[in-house]
């Protein structure tokens, strides 16, 4: 969120739709919310008459619809569909040249959930009233033609998850010491990284370079990837820490 008036807005929102859903008592849907909006949504939720569910379309999902649930059986999977953009080969093509040629068709960010990318194609996830357009406009990444497929979230190519485990040792277990060990980067770079609002912990904004960060914390640092703190302890003859990590390719 921008400010407090911006964060006012949206928690606004989001509580007419819960109004929506347990007055009328029909199903009512967000567009998809960031990690931090949808820490805001944890922070309310007490206050929710209806059932909900936050769903990005597999479990591992970053962006995420808010759905509130009717009294009723509804399937989450109706709510979320999937455009499967292939191209022909040659250059490979990133999440930005995708995101891209979606969003320069003049869709709104909201409308569009995680890209999974693949070696030739990726898996866009879309909200339903946009599948139309979407399929019928989208040619070109990154000026590589591409071919669409319209498809229910189901069929979703899951992103095999892949880890591998690395150790390091810290002078400090500060937030930017241990993102500069973990992604190869100057302690400098990895500060300006969390002042520019890249880095997550435990999916919640921070923008503390001197976090203090614990065993078992997840820290997410943007176009880079997410880590697993699995383990602290012991120093080395210098007096530095220790570490050891899960880093998730």
């Amino acid at each position: 969120m921008d400010n407090d008036k911006d964060l006012k807005i949206f928690l606004s929102h989001i509580m007419d739709l819960e109004n929506a859903c347990f007055t009328k008592n029909i199903p009512c849907a967000t567009g998809f919310l960031d990690m931090q909006k949808q820490l805001h949504i944890h922070e309310i939720k007490n206050k929710f008459r209806t059932g909900f569910v936050l769903w990005g379309g597999f479990p591992e999902a970053e962006r995420k619809i808010l759905l509130f649930l009717p009294d009723y059986d509804i399937e989450k999977e109706d709510y979320l569909r999937v455009i499967r953009a292939a191209h022909g080969g040659g250059k490979t093509l990133s999440h930005r040249d995708y995101l891209g040629s979606v969003l320069n068709l003049g869709i709104k960010r909201d409308l569009v959930g995680d890209i999974l990318v693949s070696e030739n194609s990726a898996d866009i996830i879309i909200k339903p009233e946009i599948e139309d357009f979407l399929y019928t406009n989208l040619s070109k990444a990154a000026r590589q033609n591409l071919s669409l497929e319209a498809l229910p979230i189901t069929d979703i190519k899951e992103p095999e998850t892949e880890t591998k485990e690395i150790k390091f040792s810290v002078s400090s277990l500060r937030l930017d010491s241990v993102l500069a060990s973990v992604f190869n980067l100057s302690r400098t770079k990895a500060a300006e990284a969390v002042s520019a609002q890249c880095a997550y912990v435990n999916d919640v904004l921070c923008l503390k370079p001197d976090k203090s960060i614990s065993g078992g914390d997840k820290i997410t640092l943007r176009r880079k990837g997410r880590v697993i703190i699995s383990e602290i302890g012991g120093e080395s003859r210098k007096g530095k820490t220790f570490v050891t990590a899960k880093v998730y390719k």
